[in-house]
């Protein structure tokens, strides 16, 4: 039962990466199949009690590659430091704003 388990577990872990990477395309405004032409590394931008304020995702391109340099090109949120700022609402599912409305 073992060997199965690993193996479920590491198909799941599998799908939410392909999530992930999903989401992240959406969020940069690129298609998906354009995300295999770049590397990146999502970190949280938390302060010491482990509030996350948002996250950085740091972009390049594999292989010095022209389509990943054009790819990164079309990448609005882009800085100078190849790097996007992505708010928690925008990346996490489970986000919940913490703010009454009034009705009159």
């Amino acid at each position: 039962m073992g060997h199965y388990k690993q193996i479920i577990i590491e198909q799941m872990q599998e799908m939410q990466k392909q999530k992930e990477k999903e989401r992240l395309a959406e969020l940069l405004g690129i298609a998906n199949d354009e995300m295999k032409y770049i590397n990146y590394n999502i970190n949280p931008d938390e302060n010491k009690d482990g509030f996350i304020y948002g996250y950085i995702v740091n972009l390049d391109i594999r292989n010095d590659d022209k389509q990943g340099k054009q790819i990164l090109q079309k990448i609005e949120r882009l800085d100078n430091d190849n790097q996007v700022y992505i708010f928690p609402w925008e990346w996490e599912t489970d986000y919940e704003f913490a703010k009454e409305v009034e009705c009159e």
